[in-house]
């Protein structure tokens, strides 16, 4: 879940690594006297049309509770607070969020049903991506993370990479001046990798459909990753 302390605020995108950048907060700064871990208040009192727009959109992706985003969090619990999130590329959060996806279907979860990327889901990856991009042309992860991370990208004080997850999270640590035990950070393991349901699956997908993805996905790689 997103959560705060007396000096900073960490929002969860699913499939970044959130699930490790938790514990990694609870478990390195628990001898920290100053550390307060809390689950941040939600604000029901939606200030301007940009707010609810945003909130609109969120939900629609099932970007609420655990993965509130900004937009939803009471003014008191974010202000004046180092702001931090997770972003990861593409394809390889595509493959993560459909794997984990069709585990929450055949398994009745209760987070099952809350996106509107259920509605697209098919037993194969390719059949899930090209359902995806013809929805949603301009991309759908573009969309996530413009609600949590502005449009340019830029609306929190740091944007790491899953794909270097631990120096990025020991940055963010340092720049929010939090005091915390690096070695701590540093020996956490794998969080969440999702081998659960990755089992018995296929990411098979053609070179067409990658690349109508990547296309639709071009203000993500953009904007993170040199692309």
């Amino acid at each position: 879940m997103s959560i705060k302390t007396n000096k900073s605020i960490f929002y969860h995108i699913p499939k970044t690594g959130g699930t490790w950048a938790n514990l990694a907060i609870r478990h390195s700064t628990k001898k920290n006297k100053d550390f307060t871990y809390l689950r941040p208040k939600i604000d029901y009192n939606v200030k301007n049309n940009t707010a609810y727009m945003n909130l609109l959109i969120a939900h629609a992706f099932g970007m609420s509770g655990a993965h509130e985003t900004k937009w939803g969090i009471d003014s008191e619990d974010k202000d004046g607070l180092f702001s931090y999130s997770f972003v990861r590329e593409p394809l390889a959060w595509y493959k993560s969020y459909w794997a984990s996806a069709q585990y929450m279907r055949d398994h009745n979860s209760k987070l099952w049903n809350r996106s509107v990327l259920h509605h697209l889901l098919k037993d194969d990856f390719e059949g899930f991506v090209n359902n995806v991009v013809k929805i949603f042309p301009m991309g759908a992860l573009t969309a996530i993370y413009k609600c949590f991370l502005g449009e340019n990208g830029d609306d929190l004080d740091f944007v790491g990479k899953q794909e270097n997850l631990v120096e990025d999270f020991i940055t963010a640590m340092k720049m929010a001046g939090e005091n915390f035990d690096e070695k701590k950070v540093r020996d956490i393991g794998i969080q969440n990798s999702g081998e659960k349901w990755k089992k018995d699956v296929s990411f098979d997908i053609s070179r067409t459909t990658r690349n109508k993805l990547m296309k639709s996905e071009k203000w993500v790689t953009k904007t993170f990753y040199n692309g």
